[in-house]
């Protein structure tokens, strides 16, 4: 979302992901790396997403982007 951040957020994934799958650009997206960023970065094990890395704890606006995250997987099944 913005140069001087330099690394991956919920939000920010899940506007690029929803874009690209809008625009059909399916090949811009490594479900893998998603898959893993999800589930090793931002998903605690006891429920709830956190924004990123450094936040400590789950938040309820980001445990949204995860789940709308969680929820488009299955369109890059989609591929025309």
């Amino acid at each position: 979302a913005n140069r001087r951040i330099p690394f991956a957020d919920g939000l920010s994934s899940f506007t690029a992901v929803l874009t690209c799958l809008d625009l059909g650009l399916y090949d811009l997206i490594r479900r893998p790396a998603l898959e893993a960023f999800l589930s090793s970065q931002l998903e605690f094990p006891t429920g709830g997403f956190r924004a990123a890395m450094w936040d400590e704890a789950t938040d309820a606006e980001y445990t949204f982007y995860g789940l709308g995250l969680t929820a488009l997987l299955p369109s890059l099944d989609d591929r025309p």
